[in-house]
């Protein structure tokens, strides 16, 4: 029903006055002694009304319920470890590596320290970029790190172990040709995103769905000669069966984007003359001292025999830096 010249019913809705919950009972005790026993929604909003609580605006339809934020306290400060750097993001002492959710090293081994014992075993089953089992490796205790980007898994082993001349295994992740045609015929979301991040410097789409022809983008870390856009797109086809009009497809794509170059990645080597001709037919791009092809093709097949895409040398997708080598 109308109150005070306002009638919400007729514009569709309904009078919500607090009549139960923290902030009924804030009001009960900070401003309208005895309003949890006020029946009626017109009564309520007339003692809400006479306490000062509702807005009436000089323009609009809706009137305003007032709230305070000292009825909204919450819960009391915890007990926080603030040192080092507490919960926020760093960039001291060179650890970053471009994971807005990373911790500092010694802020992670002051927890595994607390909770578990010399030679237990950390798990950390959404490990990003390792800060967690690389403070168990640092205090002596075993662990399992475990994450689905395949991109996690190559900054852990790369960045992380590497410098410090550790080896670590990695399961699920293809170590032959064989392994790559079970990840492609069982996952082919993964092996795309895998695919993707076997060329050092791209970074699979975050787009699985309606992705327009691109499953990996990358930036080159100098403009070609005479300028233009750095954007490199990978487009990943994990069927045996290669089609030449998935390759006409990926080509559009690249005009559509202006991209300076693109990688036909597919899963066993393109054989065919006239897809090579095709992608020939882009020509090459010059970067400093260099000439590359504008758009090539590429297989999962030439990785495990050593052979990388011939591209430019392309920006870190987490740091901007110029990339490092990328292992298998």
């Amino acid at each position: 029903m109308p109150w005070r010249g306002y009638d919400v019913h007729a514009r569709g809705r309904v009078w919500s006055v607090p009549k139960t919950g923290a902030y009924a009972a804030w009001i009960e005790r900070e401003r309208i002694p005895g309003y949890l026993a006020i029946e009626g929604v017109h009564a309520r909003l007339d003692a809400l009304d006479a306490a000062g609580l509702i807005h009436h605006p000089e323009r609009g339809v809706w009137p305003g319920l007032k709230r305070y934020a000292d009825a909204d306290r919450g819960n009391p400060p915890q007990n926080l470890i603030l040192e080092p750097s507490g919960f926020t993001n760093f960039s001291a002492g060179g650890e970053r590596l471009g994971y807005p959710t990373q911790k500092p090293v010694a802020l992670i081994e002051k927890l595994v320290r607390a909770s578990c014992p010399p030679g237990g075993l950390v798990l950390d089953p959404f490990c990003g970029c390792g800060t967690a089992v690389v403070a168990a490796h640092n205090l002596g205790r075993r662990w399992i790190g475990v994450d689905i980007s395949p991109t996690a898994i190559d900054i852990i082993r790369e960045r992380r172990f590497a410098p410090l001349g550790i080896e670590a295994e990695a399961y699920g992740i293809p170590a032959d040709l064989a392994g790559a045609r079970k990840l492609a015929a069982e996952r082919p979301p993964d092996f795309e995103a895998w695919a993707v991040t076997r060329i050092p410097g791209l970074a699979p789409n975050e787009r699985k769905v309606a992705d327009g022809g691109i499953d990996g983008r990358g930036t080159l870390l100098a403009a070609p000669e005479g300028g233009g856009p750095r954007l490199v797109l990978a487009q990943v086809k994990g069927g045996r069966g290669f089609q030449l009009g998935q390759l006409r497809d990926f080509l559009y794509v690249v005009e559509r984007q202006r991209a300076a170059c693109g990688v036909f990645v597919t899963l066993e080597r393109v054989r065919s003359a006239q897809a090579r001709a095709l992608a020939a037919e882009r020509g090459e791009i010059a970067v400093g001292a260099g000439r590359y092809p504008r758009v090539q093709l590429w297989s999962v097949e030439e990785l495990f025999e050593g052979r990388r895409p011939a591209l430019p040398a392309l920006a870190d997708p987490q740091t901007g830096r110029a990339v490092q080598p990328r292992m298998l």
